[in-house]
């Protein structure tokens, strides 16, 4: 599987940094879908989140599901740029 068939797969908000990160001369096709499992859980927690969460006015649009999950996978990259060093 290429890179742009697996990043097709992926939920929006995650290709910029899955831009960044195929680029990258040490990103490898493992962390690639490491990356997508790591979207798709964080994705799964921001929709478990948004049934819980009881106003709409705390989601202010829909943002803070986005932030929410840019933040879980930011976390992981994190990680794994630490581990590389």
């Amino acid at each position: 599987m290429s890179y742009a068939s697996a990043a097709s797969s992926i939920k929006p908000g995650g290709h910029c940094i899955l831009q960044i990160f195929i680029t990258s001369k040490t990103f490898t096709t493992q962390q690639l879908f490491q990356l997508k499992e790591k979207l798709e859980i964080a994705w799964s927690k921001v929709r478990t989140i948004g049934w819980m969460i009881k106003q709409k006015s705390e989601l202010r649009g829909g943002n803070a599901r986005a932030v929410f999950c840019l933040n879980a996978v930011n976390t992981w990259l994190n990680e794994l740029a630490a581990e590389e060093l």
